[in-house]
């Protein structure tokens, strides 16, 4: 089972090979956006 806590990131970012992958890390929610993704997302 993947859990996280409100210390980790609302998004992830992978760079490999001039490719930025980024993962929503909200499963508890089903990724579902919120004003806080939204920002996250936004400086990611």
């Amino acid at each position: 089972m993947n859990t996280t806590t409100h210390d980790d990131p609302y998004v992830l970012r992978a760079d490999r090979d001039g490719i930025a992958t980024l993962t929503l890390n909200r499963p508890q929610q089903f990724n579902a956006l919120s004003q806080a993704m939204i920002a996250a997302l936004q400086i990611s």
